[in-house]
């Protein structure tokens, strides 16, 4: 299974895998979830669906870190989740999901961007953190 992932992966346009059968990986079945884990190292979006709402959602007005949650201020009833980013050098990276309002911040982050997500996957745009939120 985890070479099927990895051709996916490498094939253009490609935009993702679908595992068939829970059953197989809740119970291991010749160690599929332990090759799972190695190739998912990870969160994941759920991929847009778009044909269910074309509405993405709008812009954050502002984000305050308290502690290791990021408080998020926004006015848009399209927002049911948020993503957030963490810049790797020229690349977004995905390092943890939560609620329209909040999400945990890992302690050893570089520059941050959060986004807020719709109910049907549509991603809005990235607010980018300034250092002093942090």
């Amino acid at each position: 299974m985890t070479d099927q992932i990895k051709l996916v992966r490498e094939q253009e346009g490609a935009d993702g895998t679908v595992h068939f059968s829970m059953k197989a990986i809740q119970n291991n079945w010749n160690g599929v979830a332990d090759g799972l884990k190695k190739a998912y190292v990870g969160p994941a979006l759920v991929p847009e669906a778009a044909w269910l709402g074309s509405q993405k959602p709008g812009g954050i007005l502002g984000a305050e870190l308290d502690g290791q949650t990021l408080k998020i201020d926004h006015a848009d009833d399209q927002a049911k989740f948020s993503a957030l980013y963490e810049l790797s050098g020229e690349t977004w990276r995905l390092v943890s999901t939560g609620s329209d309002t909040e999400v945990q911040v890992p302690e050893s982050s570089n520059e941050l961007g959060v986004a807020l997500i719709s109910r049907t996957g549509l991603h809005g745009d990235l607010f980018r953190l300034e250092e002093g939120a942090r």
